[in-house]
């Protein structure tokens, strides 16, 4: 299963809307045993550029990935190639 098939095109602009307005932010969508968490939070490291990251995690059989991303973009295009089951 391709993990992006869980977030819909409104999930994104959700995320879009609260990166943007700096606002945190969470929405979790689970689909039989696969489980996403994406996050908008702000960033405490001086390492990124950004002040808020989205956080996408994924759940799948007491395995759990989680992966950084400075925009949506980012995030969308990379998840498009995590599958599962």
């Amino acid at each position: 299963m391709n993990v992006s098939s869980l977030l819909s095109p409104n999930d994104w602009d959700e995320l879009r809307t609260n990166l943007l307005a700096m606002r945190s932010y969470t929405l979790t969508r689970t689909l039989g045993e696969i489980t996403v968490v994406a996050t908008v939070e702000r960033v405490n490291s001086p390492a990124w550029r950004v002040a808020m990251a989205i956080g996408i995690i994924v759940a799948y059989r007491g395995r759990a990935d989680r992966q950084w991303f400075q925009s949506v973009e980012e995030a969308r295009k990379h998840i498009e190639r995590w599958h599962y089951g």
